[in-house]
This record gives structure tokens, sequence and C-alpha cells, in this order.
């Protein structure tokens, strides 16, 4: 999946390779879930009704639960919101992924030790 090499590329190769799978999520709730630990994300099935934006904002969001450990904010223009915003830029969804990898304890960003 194209949005899990951007997240690679953006934390300098960090986040590791995680299992993409497309499921029905029990009682429909959310849009991803994430397996901290298992290196697994599940999407939504009903993402073939999504545009690219939705798709990558939950992606991001989901990989930054799984290996970054990046909780929840109650920020609305930020990436790690429950919610998702869909007026905020692919741009700005990079940018904030890529703050919380070089913040994060796991990541080799410019030197730091990653988690093996």
């Amino acid at each position: 999946m194209n949005h899990v090499y951007r997240a690679r590329e953006l934390s300098d190769m960090c986040v590791p390779w995680v299992r993409v799978k497309v499921v029905p999520l029990k009682n429909k709730k959310g849009m991803g879930v994430s397996f901290t630990g298992k290196q697994e994300i599940n999407v939504s099935d009903d993402m073939a009704k999504w545009n690219e934006h939705d798709l990558k904002y939950v992606v991001f969001h989901e990989l930054a639960h799984n290996y970054l450990s990046a909780p929840h904010t109650k920020n609305k223009n930020h990436l790690m919101n429950p919610v998702i915003n869909k007026g905020m830029s692919v741009k700005k969804i990079e940018s904030d992924f890529t703050k919380i990898a070089k913040k994060s304890k796991v990541c080799t960003v410019r030197g730091r030790k990653e988690r093996r």
C-alpha cells in the first residue's frame, strides 16, 4: 500500500512493515483499528467508498498508534484526533506524522535507537 511506503519514508524507515487488512469492523465503529505489538492494522471494508485523503488519514493515524505509540489528542487539527478532519491537507497529515516519528522513543530518526 502506497501510504505505508510513504510513512516509512517520512519516518526514515522507522515504521516497520505492517500487515494492513481490509475487514468489516465490529459494530461499524471507527474507520480503523491498530493492534499494537502485532504490527497489524485493520481498515474498514467501507474504504472502497472513501477518497484518497480519508484513506491516507486513517492509515497514517493507525500507524502512529501501532508503532509509534501515539495517543489520541483533542486537537481537532491534528492527525491523532479520533475524528477524521476532512479539511486537513495531505501536507499537514504528513507533517504531523513526521513530528510524531521524530518525538518517538522507538525510531531511528537521525541517530536514535530503533525498537526491534
